[in-house]
């Protein structure tokens, strides 16, 4: 039929279209809105925010209204009483708090606020976002009616539409004209204003097929499940922006980097006053071709969720960092290799704190903790001075001693009176018969008892058990 025949070509067209348009409005507001930037005053209207919802002064300070037939008189002040059949008329103080309260709804859902002062700086972005909205709107000519005034209620949305001309050819203000809502949709095929020459149509889809909405259904379920078994989000709308090949190659680093930032968080004495940390990345690939945010959220991740109850996210990983005073720098140290492995090994350093296991500490003073993959598997390879080769997975019993016989045996003969299984053993040592340290891998969490009856062999100098 001739009407579906239209609908579907203009439907194929309708992305193209809607691209365009984007272009357009950013090619604008790059121009015309962000170069000017805010008025003057809006650090004092900030000042005058209330602990609760956002609102407005009795007068604002607009600037003069150039090319839209409009200005205060001579020596008034600026107000919003404009005549009501000026279509500035529409936005009247009302509307502009319901626009700052949708604003600050959507910045609740997507940003992490837990204290007085981020919900202060939170209502501080939606008056300066709704202002840069509101300037914009008000100085622009009148023609802005004529293509696009999106309001707040679908009522008014309707009651333009409906004062749309269906006649063509009564009047040739509009050469070419885009639609694609209408006050009955789909519109009517004998619809004169559809029919016209001069005027492109273009469905408003949205998901609403039955193909779209099956598609969107599968791809909303398989992102739940990621999400339940801890997998990362690739379509969060809220996260940073990371390639799904990137997520995918960066995976086994990014457990190896969380497992590191508990490790490392565990060997502070007391677990908490953490407030410097540095991260090593060791890659032959250029800064430009190793995105490390993915990698930065987890180690704060791991930083964080053992000595407090707080859950970190890449969403959220910063802000929580900020909120605790974590100070997070990274360092990059470039060699001579294949890129194809995106990384060699990454450290994790914590400054200006004291070690319950003092071989933790590095030359330089600080906690120091070093990891590699190994065919894929996180494995911790350095800690403090020592070299050792262990596997990130449950938990470990890390001793100091003196290299001698029988140390292996005398441990694993404890752990196995209380049926604790050993997974795997490693000593890194600085010289034969010299200090030591042995890294013992155990599938379940030894007793006290069994703790305390390692403490007491005469070789053993220092140890601390270590839950990942």
């Amino acid at each position: 039929p001739r009407w579906r025949g239209w609908y579907n070509s203009h439907n194929r067209a309708s992305r193209r279209l809607r691209a365009f348009s984007r272009c357009l409005l950013f090619s604008y507001l790059d121009s015309h809105l962000y170069a000017g930037g805010l008025p003057p005053t809006s650090a004092d209207r900030f000042s005058t925010l209330p602990s609760g919802a956002a609102s407005f002064p009795p007068h604002y300070d607009f600037p003069p209204m150039e090319g839209n037939n409009w200005r205060p008189a001579q020596g008034e002040h600026p107000s919003m009483e404009v005549p009501s059949s000026d279509w500035r008329s529409q936005f009247q103080p009302e509307l502009r708090q319901r626009m700052v309260n949708k604003i600050m709804d959507t910045l609740r859902r997507h940003l992490p606020v837990t204290v007085p002062e981020g919900m202060t700086e939170l209502k501080k972005t939606a008056v300066r976002f709704e202002e840069k909205i509101y300037t914009a709107a008000f100085n622009q000519s009148d023609y802005i009616r004529k293509i696009s005034l999106k309001l707040l209620s679908m009522e008014t949305k309707t009651q333009q539409n409906t004062q749309i001309n269906p006649q063509p050819g009564v009047n040739q203000n509009s050469t070419d004209t885009a639609l694609d809502v209408f006050t009955e949709e789909p519109p009517s095929p004998e619809n004169k204003l559809v029919l016209h020459e001069n005027v492109t149509v273009t469905p408003r889809l949205g998901a609403s097929t039955t193909e779209a909405q099956e598609g969107v259904a599968i791809e909303i379920a398989e992102a739940v499940v990621g999400a339940l078994k801890g997998e990362l989000a690739a379509t969060a709308v809220n996260a940073p922006m990371i390639p799904a090949e990137v997520i995918v190659e960066l995976a086994p680093f990014v457990v190896l980097a969380e497992k590191l930032g508990r490790l490392a968080v565990q060997l502070v004495a007391g677990g908490g006053g953490v407030k410097t940390v540095k991260v090593t990345y060791a890659s032959a690939r250029t800064p430009d071709d190793l995105d490390t945010r993915l990698i930065r959220a987890t180690i704060i991740k791991g930083l964080i969720e053992p000595v407090s109850s707080a859950f970190v996210n890449l969403v959220n990983a910063d802000f929580s960092a900020k909120q605790r005073g974590l100070r997070i720098t990274e360092e990059r140290i470039m060699f001579d290799g294949s890129p194809e492995n995106p990384l060699d090994f990454i450290q994790v350093h914590i400054a200006d704190v004291e070690s319950k296991f003092e071989s933790a500490i590095s030359e330089t003073g600080e906690i120091t903790v070093e990891g590699r993959v190994k065919n894929g598997i996180p494995c911790l390879t350095k800690i403090g001075s020592f070299q050792v080769d262990v596997s990130l997975e449950g938990s470990i019993i890390l001793c100091r001693q003196v290299d001698q016989p029988g140390m292996i045996g005398a441990v694993g003969s404890i752990l196995a009176e209380q049926n604790v299984n050993v997974s795997f053993m490693s000593v890194g040592r600085f010289a034969p018969r010299k200090q030591a340290v042995m890294a013992i891998g155990v599938d379940e969490e030894p007793s006290r008892e069994s703790l305390r009856k390692i403490g007491v062999i005469p070789a053993i100098e220092e140890f601390v058990f270590l839950k990942l």
